[in-house]
């Protein structure tokens, strides 16, 4: 799944239906970071410097921290914590990804090996939580993603390299300066 993430632009999210109307800037958002994504992956896979992958962390975090601005203004009223998303990695390992998850992956390239490998990783990993102790809401679980880009570059523009533990601060290590 790494290999193929290193060389796959995620494609971007269809516009939502008319009945759907209301969160519209929402998905805009999550294009707008998608895009800024795909820029960060083509840097990384063009082996840029710390200097570069931190702008784009920031770049990208920036889009985040207006996705997270989004969904607080919208009536998207979900909340987040450790039990749920227990809840859901239990779901992805007994019934699969959801048809929507399965689709946008196939529509960005991903193969059915990459999305097998992706789901055994599930499967072989007891879920742990995502680090939330309280409930929180939508939008502030993707704004602590966000937090967490901007301190990875943070580390990277002062010459450090970042704390193990992040998926994305393992394919950063990994990749060459």
């Amino acid at each position: 799944m790494m290999a193929e993430f290193l060389v796959t632009d995620l494609a971007m999210l269809d516009l939502p239906t008319e009945q759907e109307e209301e969160y519209a800037p929402i998905f805009a958002q999550v294009n707008a970071a998608i895009e800024e994504y795909n820029v960060f992956r083509q840097d990384m896979q063009a082996g840029s410097d710390y200097t570069t992958i931190a702008t784009d962390l920031l770049v990208l975090a920036d889009a985040i921290y207006v996705l997270a601005d989004r969904i607080a203004e919208s009536d998207v009223d979900i909340t987040v914590a450790s039990g749920d998303m227990n809840v859901a990695l239990g779901s992805i390992e007994s019934d699969g990804l959801p048809a929507f998850e399965l689709d946008h992956l196939t529509r960005s390239g991903f193969s059915q090996d990459a999305i097998d490998a992706f789901l055994g990783l599930h499967a072989t990993s007891s879920p742990s939580g995502n680090g939330f102790a309280e409930p929180t809401s939508l939008s502030e679980a993707v704004r602590n993603v966000a937090d967490r880009f901007t301190d990875i570059a943070i580390e990277l523009l002062n010459g450090t390299e970042p704390v193990p533990g992040d998926a994305v601060v393992e394919v950063i290590v990994a990749t060459p300066q």
